[in-house]
């Protein structure tokens, strides 16, 4: 039985470009949190995998310092809101790129 399903070699980047939109769909079905997003591109794509998955990263640096800030400290979850949305939006950009390409 045929799947038509892409086969993408090990550590290729085109495995890990789809690998990260798929993630970012799971975070617009709201199945991880936008932090789950970060932390998953922190360490599975790193600086060293595809540009795609820069942002991410980015914003996961912006999270640990947020973390740094309040020294480990609780705090409220609108401390982080506004680094939320912005891991939304490169999610929805990730994904319509992923349309658009198509």
């Amino acid at each position: 039985m045929e799947l038509s399903l892409t086969y993408y070699r090990e550590g290729s980047r085109e495995g890990e470009e789809e690998a990260v939109r798929i993630m970012a769909r799971r975070l617009l079905a709201q199945t991880i949190t936008p932090r789950d997003l970060t932390e998953w591109a922190y360490k599975f794509i790193s600086w060293d995998g595809t540009p795609l998955a820069d942002e991410l990263i980015a914003l996961d640096n912006a999270y640990e310092y947020a973390d740094a800030v309040h020294d480990g400290q609780p705090y409220t979850s609108t401390a982080t809101a506004d680094i939320d949305a912005e891991v939304i939006g490169e999610a929805r950009r990730l994904v319509g790129n992923a349309a658009e390409s198509s």
